[in-house]
């Protein structure tokens, strides 16, 4: 009884990182086409957090006015998808669309969860991917499997670099702050190098690139008021990773190894930098960043007939001025939220889901500018919407202390 009830309080938890995860169960069971499987959790996931979350969406809306803001640009945009339509018509957009939709729909909603529900939400995808990555280390065959059924390897992989990114960002968390606990951090290290060894099974660069990066720049940031453990910690840290690379190179496949050294030593030869081109000559030529060229504009009305995996370039050519602004002001405030934020979280105890919900929005945003379509972009606005609802909680709490104790002006 005790268990149906944590399971019915955290349903919509439960589904967030389900959705967030769909690859892992697409590889695990071999599936091909997911398509309704797909939106039928997303359908789901919408209507429980509306359920969850109806009263305090509409206090959000009341008090925070960047939610109000992001709220006003994400309606003009799915309005001006709508429109776009006319001109692009297919059901292969449609289906698109509702897509999108969806999406923007279970993102907007998950800016209401307290920051306790986010915080069981990320440890929910570590526990899966924990799950996933054993099966890909035990039975290495389902990983062929489900790659031969049509399943792209960077779709394979991506919740796990997700996954990589929190647990070395705890990691070095647990370890640096003041009371920190040594066993943590080395519980996260080996869960970390779990998901090391089931990635250098697939040809991904950025899934093992990004993680790394991400956390020890957020670990530079973090104040923890003991410097002379960052000092200690970096070297150290890097030497980890020296050692989980010669690993790789000794391990992975000869051409996985081939192209992640070949990135290193040059940038030149990637093909992305072809297709970048191609796709800010057509926004430029056609005027795409005024009034945009609508939905799967790319893909459907464009010479180049593919989505420019970028989606900076893709949100700008698509939607014009408004993909400009909601790209700026989501940079923005993010970047600011975390700047002003760091401090109080660290004094809040709750340092570990503001580090990690700011490294998923980088590890997102940096895999975005590289693969995948806008309208694959829901984990990505997920992170989005949990980095606006952690730092609103901060910035309110900040406005509630007597003037002489706050941490930032708001």
């Amino acid at each position: 009884m005790r268990i149906s009830g944590y399971f019915e309080n955290n349903i919509e938890v439960l589904f967030l990182a389900l959705v967030i995860c769909i690859n892992c169960i697409r590889v695990v069971l071999s599936l091909g086409e997911t398509t309704a499987i797909l939106y039928g959790l997303y359908l789901l996931c919408l209507i429980f957090l509306i359920a969850k979350y109806k009263n305090s969406f509409q206090r959000v809306l009341n008090t925070d006015g960047t939610v109000r803001k992001f709220m006003l640009f994400i309606i003009l945009i799915l309005i001006y998808a709508s429109f776009s339509l006319l001109w692009i018509p297919s059901d292969a957009v449609f289906s698109i669309y509702l897509k999108f939709v969806l999406s923007f729909g279970i993102s907007i909603w998950t800016v209401a969860m307290p920051i306790e529900k986010i915080k069981r939400t990320l440890n929910s995808i570590i526990v899966i991917n924990v799950v996933y990555a054993l099966i890909l280390i035990l039975f290495p065959n389902i990983a062929d499997k489900a790659l031969g059924s049509g399943l792209n390897y960077l779709n394979a992989t991506l919740p796990l670099g997700l996954a990589l990114t929190m647990t070395l960002i705890k990691s070095l968390n647990a370890i640096s702050k003041k009371g920190g606990r040594v066993i943590m951090s080395v519980l996260w290290i080996a869960i970390s190098a779990l998901y090391f060894v089931a990635l250098v099974g697939f040809m991904a660069r950025g899934v093992l690139l990004f993680p790394p990066i991400i956390s020890l720049l957020i670990f530079l940031f973090m104040k923890n008021g003991r410097r002379y453990v960052t000092w200690l910690l970096v070297p150290l840290f890097l030497g980890v990773l020296y050692l989980f690379f010669i690993y790789y190179l000794e391990n992975a496949h000869d051409y996985a190894t081939s192209r992640m050294l070949n990135l290193l030593e040059s940038t030149e030869e990637e093909d992305r930098w072809e297709l970048w081109s191609k796709a800010l000559s057509e926004i430029k030529n056609r005027l795409w960043f005024i009034v945009g060229g609508g939905i799967e504009a790319f893909r459907y009305d464009s010479a180049t007939h593919f989505y420019p995996h970028n989606i900076f370039i893709q949100i700008i050519g698509e939607y014009g001025l408004l993909g400009i602004i909601i790209s700026a002001m989501t940079l923005w405030h993010v970047s600011k939220g975390f700047i002003q934020s760091r401090i109080l979280a660290n004094q809040m105890h709750e340092s570990d889901v503001f580090y990690c919900v700011t490294g998923a929005f980088a590890y997102y945003t940096l895999t975005f500018c590289k693969s995948f379509s806008l309208y694959d972009g829901l984990p990505l606005f997920i992170m989005i919407a949990f980095c606006l609802s952690v730092f609103g909680k901060f910035r309110k709490l900040n406005r509630m202390l007597p003037t002489d104790s706050k941490f930032f002006n708001t």
